[in-house]
């Protein structure tokens, strides 16, 4: 059995690594890491999911002000006590939910995706097949923790390979943390002198 360390990505680690104009910072990080797959020193390893959510991102979330009329909720009465104690909370809970089910997803050139594909076609890249068995496991995880279903796929898969840790951005792994380690990724090298020349940004 392999000792080199194995890590997972999910998907917002290839989605930061082909955005290099618009996420530089997390480009290089992600690039440096793969630069060390490439040499052998890592695994990286990802679902077969990965390439579709890959192909098919969401773009960078931003949510919309609240509305004007928001300022009703924040009334007070003569002793300066909140009328509607928590409603300015509850409805910006709301208010951002509604913007990120409602964002959506962008639509990628035939270009574009030609060149994802063939970036999770890379050897140094490992890919995990989501076959009944793995599905099934992702089901109960997704069953017992309440996250996605999609996320439990992740989760699954990092577990099925052995991974060390999931590597992610801006992602909530908390409720399976009990399963494996999430983190986001760091540099490997101690300076990043290393050009991966990755497809353009998206």
């Amino acid at each position: 059995m392999s000792t080199t360390t194995r890590v997972y990505w999910d998907t917002s680690c290839f989605i930061s690594l082909l955005n290099r104009d618009s996420e530089p910072i997390r480009h290089e990080i992600c690039a440096d890491i793969l630069h060390h797959a490439r040499q052998e020193q890592i695994e990286i390893w990802t679902s077969c999911w990965t390439i579709a959510e890959t192909i098919r991102p969401r773009d960078q979330f931003v949510i919309e002000p609240l509305p004007a009329w928001m300022v009703c909720v924040d009334q007070t009465d003569k002793e300066g006590n909140s009328i509607y104690p928590g409603a300015r909370e509850q409805i910006e809970k709301i208010w951002e939910y509604y913007y990120r089910r409602s964002q959506s997803p962008r639509i990628l050139s035939p270009e574009h995706a030609q060149k994802i594909r063939q970036m999770f076609a890379w050897s140094w890249i490992r890919k995990i097949q989501l076959g009944p068995v793995l599905a099934a496991k992702a089901a109960e995880i997704a069953r017992n923790t309440g996250i996605k279903p999609c996320d439990a796929v992740h989760v699954a898969s990092a577990l099925h390979r052995d991974c060390s840790v999931i590597h992610r951005w801006d992602h909530d792994f908390k409720k399976t943390e009990h399963l494996i380690h999430s983190e986001e990724p760091k540099m490997l090298s101690p300076a990043n002198l290393f050009s991966l020349g990755s497809p353009e940004s998206i």
